[in-house]
Parts: structure tokens; C-alpha cells; sequence
């Protein structure tokens, strides 16, 4: 039997291929995540759902009301502009849990 590429050189190849796909995935899904934030931005305005106030421009933070942790999705429903200090500080609970608001 004549191979004219080895199993270790072809191995290779696919890895090369899989590599390059990835890199163009991850480049795709980035774009999105852009475009999703853009369109969080766009509906909420600047206000922010934990608290109500408007939030800076160099401040936006896209929170999710219910987290991911606990079942929430990354649906445009689940998600709202935070504060980011907000959003750091509030991690994988509600916004009432630590703040003592409902998220809206």
C-alpha cells in the first residue's frame, strides 16, 4: 500500500485546517458579541437596569439580569445595560441580591 502523505503529516494538515476554522469562528462570533452589545446599547439608551441612572460612555457594562450560572441565556431579553463597577460587583446573582433592586 503507497501513501503518498503519512498519517503524522496528514494529522498535521487537519489540525492546520481546524486551526485556521477556529481562528475564523472566533473572529465571527467576537464581530457578534460587538453587534449584540451595539444593540443592548442602542434599546437601553445609556441607563443603566440595575439602577436607573444614565451610564458614562467609557462605563457600559452589558449585564445579564438572570445569569448564565442560573439558567439566564444571552438572548437580547436577558440582557441590560450595568454599571460596570455594578456588574463586576454583582457576579452570578440578581441585581436585588446585592443591590436590594429588580433588575428590570
Amino acid at each position: 500500500m503507497n501513501r503518498d502523505i503519512s498519517k503524522g503529516e496528514r494529522a498535521e494538515a487537519d489540525l492546520d485546517r481546524f486551526i485556521a476554522l477556529r481562528h475564523d469562528q472566533r473572529h465571527l462570533a467576537q464581530a457578534a458579541i460587538r453587534r449584540l452589545k451595539q444593540d443592548v446599547i442602542a434599546r437601553d439608551g445609556h441607563v443603566c437596569g440595575v439602577c436607573g441612572d444614565e451610564v458614562a460612555v467609557g462605563n457600559v457594562s452589558i449585564d445579564h439580569v438572570i445569569p448564565v450560572s442560573r439558567g439566564g441565556s444571552n438572548e437580547m431579553d436577558n440582557l441590560q445595560v450595568a454599571h460596570r463597577s455594578y456588574n463586576s460587583r454583582k457576579g452570578a446573582t440578581y441585581g436585588d441580591e446585592v443591590y436590594g433592586l429588580r433588575a428590570s
